[in-house]
């Protein structure tokens, strides 16, 4: 990466870490996200939920495609893990906080929305079964991977650690528009670098990154 890139990440990593409950994490592995979103939920207060999932299949199969189980408070940061209804919005990677727990219904009130929805369980299906579960997940921390195409509005931490694939850096830094909202730590190991990569790097000395 270019002298300016490594600038920044120096910068980056010399900066406070911002509030876990108020910011956005990308981890370059779900174990990373896991440990980070887990770590909110047990910070926020009140009692938590689980949703159990109904299975017909592979369980190891569908442990892919939607989790077991999904442990909720109301407060909690989610994210929609599938399209439920385009015209409504309600689509993969839209983001809200839950504002109350039921049966096997949840409301959440989305970003930029005043009144809550209700989320229903949804049928996740593979070649080897399927599976009924909350189309939700914890959110405080992501995967560079799901962010990918987001604008994020809030400030952004990026674990450095387990950054494995060429170019989750950049995706991960150019997730917010402007680069005063980022901040890093953790340690940086460079992949294998590919052209597209590079050239990316080279357009970082400038504030505006997204």
């Amino acid at each position: 990466i270019s002298d300016a890139s490594e600038s920044l990440i120096q910068t980056l990593l010399s900066r406070p870490r911002p509030p876990l409950m108020s910011s956005v994490t990308l981890c370059g592995t779900n174990e990373e996200c896991d440990r980070v979103n887990h770590q909110c939920l047990n910070e926020l207060p009140g009692d938590s939920k689980c949703y159990t999932s109904s299975d017909r299949g592979d369980c190891i199969m569908l442990d892919r495609i939607a989790p077991k189980v999904v442990v909720l408070k109301v407060g909690a940061r989610i994210i929609l893990t599938t399209n439920l209804n385009i015209d409504l919005k309600l689509v993969n990677g839209r983001s809200g906080v839950v504002s109350s727990l039921g049966g096997d219904v949840v409301e959440v009130i989305l970003d930029g929305e005043s009144n809550p929805v209700t989320i229903k369980k949804f049928k996740f299906s593979s070649p080897r079964g399927s599976r009924v579960q909350l189309p939700l997940k914890l959110s405080w921390a992501r995967t560079i991977h799901r962010t990918q195409s987001m604008t994020i509005k809030s400030k952004v931490h990026v674990v450095l650690s387990k950054l494995h694939q060429p170019g989750q850096l950049a995706v991960a830094l150019s997730r917010v528009q402007c680069s005063t909202d980022l901040s890093a730590s953790g340690t940086f190991q460079r992949p294998p670098e590919r052209g597209e990569v590079t050239a990316f790097y080279y357009t970082m000395g400038d504030d505006e990154v997204g």
